[in-house]
């Protein structure tokens, strides 16, 4: 278990201790059958994964563990609107701006061993006043190869574009 999930082992009220570290180590296994080379981020940052392709285009990973069985903090379900949501720290927010990497936070179901993902440096940034912010998981976006094979092709081009000279 890392360093960082021994600091982030306590999980939120109500929720099994099992959940933080179950979440991360199916968000790992699901990067590492995407192709993707996956370590533990470097701290300070408030990230918990480093991903690299082979050929080296690099992203960092935010995991939210919660458990389905237990009726811990899941993505709330909004039909109007957006499949699932879910409320990230704008502290979280504000690094995903900072790093000159791509963000993605997974949102994990560590009992059903199934997730979700978005894309944290592609939001706009918060305000001043915001402390959480709710953050669109489409249902499209899960961990299923087809779309964990389409999040590393968008991982990619982002990459290669970031990385032409201006």
């Amino acid at each position: 278990m890392s360093s960082r999930m021994n600091a982030k082992a306590n999980p939120e009220p109500k929720e099994p201790r099992y959940v933080p570290w179950r979440g991360e180590l199916i968000a790992k296994l699901a990067l590492t059958r995407a192709g993707l080379l996956v370590q533990d981020a470097p701290p300070p940052q408030p990230f918990h994964l480093l991903a690299a392709t082979p050929d080296g285009s690099y992203s960092l990973a935010e995991v939210k563990g919660y458990s389905s069985m237990h009726g811990g903090h899941r993505p709330v379900s909004d039909r109007w609107r957006n499949p699932y949501r879910l409320p990230v720290e704008t502290s979280v927010l504000r690094a995903a701006r900072e790093v000159n990497l791509p963000v993605v936070l997974f949102v994990v179901d560590a009992d059903r061993e199934v997730g979700h993902y978005a894309r944290l440096d592609r939001l706009p940034p918060p305000s001043r006043d915001e402390r959480t912010r709710f953050v669109s998981l489409a249902a499209d976006r899960d961990l299923s190869p087809e779309a964990l094979a389409a999040l590393v092709s968008e991982l990619r081009q982002d990459w290669a574009v970031s990385r032409r000279p201006a």
